[in-house]
C-alpha cells in the first residue's frame, strides 16, 4: 500500500514537472534531452495532455522544428478545447515532408484538424492524399475511409440546420456527468455497467460504459466489447427472467456497425432507441442515432440521425429524454477540456431559427471601382438598426439579420454617393445560407437577392462561423420565450436614440407650419414627454462626462507604464552589454523581446483609447447642445401652454424643431462609432480578464507542485528503502 502511494506521487510529480516545465525557458541541454524524452515517450503512449504541454515547450523554443510542430499540432487536436489552434501547427509541419523531416500522417491528422472545425472539403482533400500516399494497411489502421465518409455526411448534414433550443449546460467531470440526468419523469437509473454485464475482454479494458437501468420493463440495453474485442464496442440487450436475473445477452444486430456504438438509452415506452455510434452516416467521432421498433415486423429501422447541432464531428453521446418525448439530456465533449463533458439540457422539438445569415458581395462595374463597401441595416417596421457591416478587400460580406422581416440597406461606397434600398428577407425555417450581390448601375445602387436558390452541399462553407457558434450550444432559452424577441439589435447606447426619436415625433405631431393651435390636454402630455427627454439627456451628459474622466485617468495609466516598460528595457540592454555566458545573453534577449511586446501593446491600447476620448468629448459636446436645445424647447412649450406670446412661442419652437433634427441626423454616425469602440473596448477588458485568471490559477498549480516536491523531497530524506530512494 506504501509503495502504492509512492508511486501516485511520483506519477504526479512528473506530471507537475512537466506543467513546470511548459511554462518556463529551457535553460540546459540536460532539460532539452529530458523534454525530448519525455514528450516522445508521452506522444507514443498517447498520453496527449502530457504531451501537448512538453511540445509546447519545444515548439516555444524550436519554432521551426518540423517534427516538434507536428506532434504538438496533434496532441492539441486531443488536449486543446479550442480546436482552431493546432492548424497552424500542422500546416507547417507538411512543408517538410518531402524532406521526410515529418512523416505522412501529418496529412491525416492536418486533414482531422479541418474535420473538428467544419472544414469538410479541406478535411477530404488531406485524407484522400494521405490515402493515396500510404499503403491500404496503413491506410485501414488510420480509418482514412471512415474519416472521408464522415466529411462527405457532414456536408449533407449541414445543408440544412435546424434550431436548437437548449435550456441549460453544464461541465462536469467524466466519472460524473451523467449523475447530473434528471430522470424523475421516467424512473430507472444512470450508472456505469456492473460486472454482471461485463465480459472478461470488458474488465481487461476497464470499460467504464454508463448504462440505463429502467426502473420496470424487462429488457436492459448496454455496450459491450464480447468476448474477444475484434468487432470494438456493439450494442447488446439482456431479458430479464422471473427470478431477477438476465439471460446471456444478445447482439442487437440491426443498430451495430464495424466501428463503435455505445451509450443506448430504450425509452420506457419500449419503441425508441437512441444509441451512439462512429459508424452509420455521422460526421465523426460519436454521433447520436434513433431507431424506432416495429412491431409488425417485430425489427427496428434503419438509425436516423440526430443532426447537428446536437452532432458534430467530435464525441456527442447518452441521449435520454423525459417521459413525453419534449425534454432531453445529453453530452458532448466536442469543446471541453480533457476529463470534462458537457452536458446539455434541451428541448426536443425544434424551432424556426432565430437569425439568418446573408453571405453576399460588392461587384465592380467599373476596374479601378472600390468594393470596400459600409453597409447599415435597420428594421422598417421599429426603426432599430439592427447591425452594420462591412465588405473585405474582395468584396465579400457576410452579416446575421432577425429571421424575416423588412429592412433597410443603406450603403457607403467610395466614390458613389451614401444610398438606400429595402430588402424582404422571407422566414426561414432551417438554418441555411443566404446568397446576395450589392452593385451600381449608372451610379444607382442594386441589391440583388438569391434568397429563393435551393442550397449546395458546399453552401455550409458560407456560414462556418454562424455554424461555429450554433456547435458552442450556449443556453438560449431566453431567446426563444417571446415571439416578439428581437435578436441581435442595435447596441443598448442606441435605446437612447430610439426614445429621443419617438419624442421627436411627439413633438412634430404638436407643431407644424398648418397648425398654429395646439390643444390643451396634447400640450400637457407633450410637456411631460419633453420633460422627461431633457432629464435623460442630462443624465446622458453626466454619464458621458464620468466616462471621460474615467479614459483620462487610463490614458495616464498608459502612458506611465510605458515609461515604466521603456526604463525596464533600459536596463536590461545595459545587462546584456556586460552579461558573460551564452544562457544569460539569451535570457536577457528573451527579456528583450518580451518588452518589446509590451511596449507596443501598451502603445496600441493607449492610441485606442485615446481615439475613444475624442469620440467620447465629440459625443459629449453634441450632447450638451442637444441638451440646451430641448431645454429651450421646453421653456417654449411651457410659455406657449400658459398662453403668453403664442405667435412668438410657436416661432421658437418650429426653429428648435429644426435644430433637434440637425441634432438627429448628426448623432447617428457618432452614436455608431462609439458603440464600435465601446464593443472593442470590452473585448480587450474581457481578454484581460481571461488573463489574469489564467496567471492566478498557474500560481496556484505552482504553490501546490512546490508544496508536493517539498513533501517528496522530505520523504527522500526519510526512507532507508535504497530501491524507493531511486
Amino acid at each position: 500500500m506504501k509503495i502504492f502511494r509512492c508511486t501516485y506521487k511520483i506519477l504526479y510529480c512528473l506530471f507537475s514537472l512537466v506543467f513546470l516545465l511548459s511554462t518556463h525557458p529551457l535553460h540546459s541541454q540536460k532539460d532539452i534531452e529530458e523534454i525530448k524524452k519525455e514528450s516522445e515517450k508521452a506522444f507514443d503512449n498517447e498520453e496527449y495532455t502530457i504531451s501537448y504541454k512538453l511540445y509546447s515547450q519545444l515548439v516555444a523554443n524550436f519554432p521551426k522544428e518540423a517534427l516538434y510542430n507536428y506532434r504538438l499540432g496533434v496532441s492539441m487536436i486531443y488536449a486543446e478545447p479550442d480546436k482552431k489552434k493546432c492548424i497552424n501547427y500542422l500546416e507547417y509541419s507538411i512543408k517538410f515532408i518531402q524532406k521526410k523531416e515529418t512523416p505522412l500522417e501529418a496529412l491525416f491528422y492536418l486533414g482531422k484538424a479541418y474535420h473538428i472545425n467544419y472544414r469538410f472539403d479541406d478535411a477530404l482533400k488531406y485524407y484522400r492524399e494521405y490515402k493515396q500516399q500510404v499503403s491500404s494497411s496503413k491506410s485501414k489502421e488510420m480509418q482514412a475511409d471512415k474519416e472521408i465518409a464522415a466529411c462527405e455526411n457532414g456536408k449533407k448534414l449541414l445543408s440544412n440546420i435546424k434550431e436548437l433550443v437548449i435550456l441549460s449546460k453544464k461541465r462536469l467531470h467524466e466519472t460524473e456527468y451523467f449523475r447530473s440526468y434528471d430522470l424523475s419523469t421516467i424512473g430507472g437509473k444512470l450508472l456505469v455497467k456492473p460486472d454482471e454485464f461485463q465480459t472478461k475482454y470488458d474488465k481487461k479494458r476497464k470499460d467504464k460504459s454508463v448504462i440505463y437501468l429502467p426502473q420496470q420493463g424487462n429488457k436492459v440495453f448496454f455496450s459491450s466489447y464480447g468476448e474477444d474485442g475484434k468487432n470494438g464496442r456493439d450494442i447488446y440487450f439482456a431479458i430479464r427472467l422471473p427470478n431477477g436475473k438476465f439471460a446471456k445477452p444478445q447482439l442487437l444486430k440491426e443498430v451495430n456497425t464495424a466501428y463503435d456504438e455505445d451509450y443506448p438509452f430504450l425509452h420506457p415506452n419500449g419503441k425508441i432507441l437512441y444509441f451512439a455510434s462512429k459508424g452509420h452516416k455521422g460526421m465523426g467521432g460519436y454521433d447520436i442515432f434513433k431507431s424506432t421498433y416495429d412491431e409488425a415486423s417485430q425489427s427496428w429501422s434503419m438509425p436516423e440521425n440526430l443532426e447537428f447541432p446536437i452532432n458534430s464531428p467530435g464525441d456527442d453521446f447518452l441521449f435520454v429524454t423525459d417521459s413525453s418525448e419534449k425534454i432531453a439530456f445529453f453530452s458532448t465533449s466536442r469543446y471541453s477540456p480533457p476529463a470534462q463533458i458537457d452536458v446539455l439540457k434541451i428541448k426536443v422539438e425544434r424551432v424556426p431559427p432565430l437569425l439568418v445569415a446573408i453571405k453576399g458581395n460588392v461587384r465592380k462595374t467599373e476596374i479601378n471601382q472600390s468594393i470596400r463597401s459600409a453597409i447599415a441595416v435597420k428594421n422598417i417596421e421599429t426603426g432599430d438598426l439592427v447591425g452594420t457591416f462591412a465588405a473585405n478587400e474582395n468584396g465579400e460580406y457576410y452579416m446575421e439579420l432577425p429571421n424575416s422581416g423588412k429592412f433597410l440597406f443603406t450603403v457607403e461606397t467610395p466614390g458613389f454617393t451614401k444610398q438606400s434600398e429595402s430588402v424582404n428577407l422571407p422566414i426561414s425555417y432551417a438554418i441555411k445560407p443566404l446568397r446576395q450581390s450589392i452593385s451600381y448601375e449608372k451610379n444607382v445602387l442594386v441589391i440583388t437577392n438569391y434568397f429563393g436558390e435551393s442550397n449546395t452541399e458546399n453552401g455550409y462553407l458560407d456560414i462556418v462561423e454562424f455554424i461555429e457558434k450554433k456547435a458552442q450550444l450556449d443556453a438560449n432559452e431566453d431567446q426563444f420565450k417571446s415571439q416578439d424577441a428581437k435578436p441581435l439589435l442595435a447596441d443598448n447606447n442606441n435605446n437612447n436614440d430610439t426614445l429621443a426619436s419617438n419624442v421627436q415625433i411627439n413633438k412634430s405631431q404638436g407643431i407644424s407650419a398648418s397648425n398654429t393651435q395646439i390643444p390643451p390636454s396634447n400640450t400637457k402630455d407633450l410637456i411631460d414627454i419633453v420633460k422627461k427627454d431633457v432629464e435623460e439627456t442630462q443624465s446622458e451628459v453626466n454619464q458621458l462626462e464620468t466616462q471621460k474622466n474615467q479614459l483620462n485617468q487610463v490614458v495616464q495609466m498608459k502612458e506611465q507604464e510605458i515609461k515604466s516598460i521603456e526604463k525596464n528595457t533600459e536596463d536590461t540592454q545595459n545587462e546584456l552589454k556586460v552579461a558573460d555566458s551564452k544562457e544569460e545573453k539569451e535570457q536577457l534577449s528573451q527579456l528583450l523581446n518580451d518588452l518589446q511586446q509590451k511596449k507596443k501593446t501598451a502603445e496600441e491600447q493607449k492610441q485606442f483609447y485615446e481615439q475613444y476620448q475624442k469620440e467620447i468629448q465629440t459625443t459629449l459636446d453634441s450632447k450638451k447642445k442637444e441638451s440646451d436645445v430641448n431645454q429651450q424647447f421646453l421653456t417654449a412649450l411651457q410659455e406657449f401652454d400658459t398662453g403668453k406670446n403664442k405667435n412668438t412661442s410657436l416661432k421658437k419652437l418650429e426653429q428648435l424643431q429644426k435644430e433637434l433634427q440637425t441634432i438627429e441626423k448628426e448623432k447617428t454616425d457618432k452614436t455608431d462609432m462609439l458603440a464600435s469602440l465601446d464593443t472593442q473596448e470590452k473585448e480587450k477588458q474581457d481578454n484581460l480578464s481571461k488573463l489574469d485568471a489564467q496567471k492566478t490559477s498557474i500560481n496556484k498549480d505552482v504553490q501546490l507542485i512546490e508544496q508536493e516536491i517539498n513533501n517528496l523531497k522530505n520523504e527522500l530524506a526519510n526512507t532507508k528503502d535504497k530501491t524507493l530512494k531511486d
